[in-house]
């Protein structure tokens, strides 16, 4: 995960600045997902989500997402782009293509300065590392992602 710190500066020169929106769902006063969302120009972007596995029976990320969708229509916006999703996360692909989205490529790519050539395309699911890293107690997380984050992706 990344550091505080990047939340830290994301909240002053995002959120802050009116770029961005929180949106939570509750249930009996208890905060059972989240969602971040950037906008500018009449254009808004999916960025964020996390939600409790325990309330997911409840579809909290479904409320979040039509609650979003009224609160952009509501105030303006043109467009609501879902974000961009691995094409092997195929739970987060089914849920943004149930609200009619169209999905599009995305293609990323990275330079290998010491080889002198492109490298091709790996995923965290594809490399087994995220299977490791879903296994590590949050203390050891945040140490790695304070350590690591400015140097990954």
């Amino acid at each position: 995960p990344p550091p505080f710190r990047f939340f830290e500066k994301f909240h002053r020169y995002i959120l802050a600045r009116g770029y961005g929106i929180v949106f939570l769902a509750s249930f009996n006063t208890r905060v059972v997902a989240a969602a971040v969302y950037l906008n500018f120009g009449g254009r808004a972007i999916y960025k964020y989500g996390a939600s409790d596995p325990v309330y997911q029976h409840y579809r909290p990320n479904h409320l979040i997402m039509w609650e979003a969708i009224r609160y952009f229509a509501a105030n303006g916006y043109r467009e609501l782009c879902f974000g961009r999703t691995d094409i092997d996360d195929e739970g987060l692909r089914r849920f943004k293509n149930s609200w009619g989205t169209k999905e599009e490529p995305l293609d990323y790519y990275r330079y290998d300065l010491a080889n002198g050539r492109f490298l091709s395309h790996v995923t965290l699911r594809g490399s087994g590392a995220g299977h490791i890293l879903s296994k590590l107690p949050v203390p050891l997380l945040r140490a790695a992602g304070t350590l690591l984050y400015r140097h990954m992706g």
